[in-house]
């Protein structure tokens, strides 16, 4: 159901980049944005970076995964 992701989303810092070896489609919902592709043999990599602001997240149609709540988020507001 994709929760590692959400929680990789969770703590990765903001422009933050991660290497995934296969193309979930949960990775467009949480704004990830393709930075590179590659294919060795059978097994394909893409380079993902997580988006340094919330416009993306909030101008999305299904608020999936959601937001953390501001009042949780104002101790650390980089994450």
């Amino acid at each position: 159901g994709g929760r590692p992701l959400w929680e990789l989303n969770r703590v990765l810092r903001p422009g933050g980049f991660f290497v995934w070896s296969a193309t979930p489609s949960l990775t467009t919902s949480m704004c990830w944005k393709v930075v590179a592709r590659t294919r060795f043999t059978k097994v394909g990599f893409v380079i993902y970076q997580k988006p340094d602001s919330d416009s993306c997240y909030e101008s999305r149609k299904d608020k999936d995964p959601p937001l953390c709540i501001e009042e949780e988020t104002k101790k650390n507001s980089s994450w």
